[in-house]
């Protein structure tokens, strides 16, 4: 008879260090949840520059992320300097330069076609003098 209340105790007291072990609160206090992921992914605000002698806004388009930044906070930048370059400063620099090449297409065509017709002019003057 002892021997099967000494097996009884010892199954019993295995029975509660398992408990202990996966009821939660019966071991101490119970684990708080870990919060939710709070981290933000992906910002779209308007900046503000402060000089010494004045404010100037800065702003993007709100679908436009900053790719590269090339001050930090504190730094000292000169009239003119790039501070940063957005996500699609690749496709703008490609736009400007096929815009620059319109343009510099016009200003030839424009060239070409004065001349054309200053000389069309100048057939249709010659003309008139030989009629007259």
């Amino acid at each position: 008879m002892k021997r099967y209340v000494a097996i009884a105790l010892a199954v019993l007291g295995a029975g509660a260090a398992l408990a202990m072990l996966f009821v939660p609160g019966l071991l101490g206090p119970p684990k708080t949840p870990a919060p939710p992921d709070t981290t933000i992914r992906q910002v779209a605000a308007l900046g503000r520059i402060r000089p010494e002698d004045g404010t100037i806004d800065v702003g993007a388009d709100a679908t436009r992320r900053v790719a590269r930044l090339l001050v930090e906070e504190g730094w000292s930048v000169k009239k003119g300097e790039i501070l940063a370059y957005l996500d699609n400063h690749e496709d703008m620099r490609a736009a400007a330069a096929f815009a620059e090449a319109q343009y510099e297409g016009g200003k030839a065509q424009l060239t070409y076609r004065t001349a054309l017709e200053q000389a069309n002019i100048a057939k249709a003057e010659a003309e008139l003098r030989s009629v007259e």
